[in-house]
């Protein structure tokens, strides 16, 4: 809640974050009216804006949930994916854990869908401000763009086009079930989980789902069956 931050960090959220988000906000909510579905926020309420949009500030959110997913190809080319999601409400006990990960996978490339953009950044950032070592796998700084070993499909499908489509609305167009039709949505995340709407196992599930639709479509990028 934005009760619970110092006085100078909510200083700073309401300078910096407070109007950009709310514009975005009201937005949204005018989309969710005209779709006929339910606003679950209030624009007006600061603590609601703040719930809503911290998760996207890595200095104001809190990792919760990664999941992975491994792609695998047998001798004739087929495609296998194998899951594991950590989901826990202690970040630190959550970022070490992943890092153990990270080290397995140290020669695979990893993926993701605006996963340059968001995932990578937010992680590392995170990483730094728990007082933790960044996984090499991860850490880009000082890298030429040719040593980035990176599959990002959100910059792959947009190609040279002007703007960025979502997860969900390629997964519509490939015919691969979507991660955002169930109980959790990314867009209310914050805001039911510290409402109690969701838990953090369901939290789990919904990254989970993510991975598994990013996977999907990834294979059906590349032409498997």
């Amino acid at each position: 809640n934005i009760s619970e931050l110092s006085e100078h960090k909510k200083e700073i959220w309401l300078f910096r974050y407070h109007e950009k988000y709310k514009e975005l906000a009201i937005k949204e909510e005018i989309r969710l009216r005209t779709a006929g579905k339910p606003v679950e926020f209030n624009v007006n309420s600061k603590n609601d804006i703040y719930l809503k949009f911290a998760g996207l500030v890595p200095e104001f959110s809190k990792v919760v949930a990664i999941s992975f997913g491994f792609i695998t190809y047998t001798e004739d080319n087929k495609s296998s994916v194998a899951l594991q999601t950590i989901a826990s409400m202690d970040e630190k006990e959550l970022l070490n854990k992943a890092s153990e990960i990270f080290k397995i996978c140290i020669k695979s490339t990893l993926c993701g869908y605006n996963i340059l953009g968001f995932d990578m950044p937010t992680l590392c950032r995170r990483y730094s401000i728990n007082s933790i070592p960044i996984p090499v796998k991860l850490n880009n700084l000082g890298k030429k763009p040719w040593e980035i070993n990176v599959t990002d499909l959100a910059l792959d499908w947009k190609s040279t086009a002007w703007e960025m489509t979502s997860l969900e609305v390629l997964c519509e167009a490939l015919g691969i079930s979507s991660s955002k039709k169930g109980a959790v949505h990314n867009a209310n995340l914050g805001i039911s989980l510290h409402g109690g709407k969701v838990t953090i196992e369901q939290v789990g599930e919904y990254c989970e789902d993510d991975v598994v639709a990013t996977c999907n479509c990834l294979i059906k990028l590349c032409n498997e069956v």
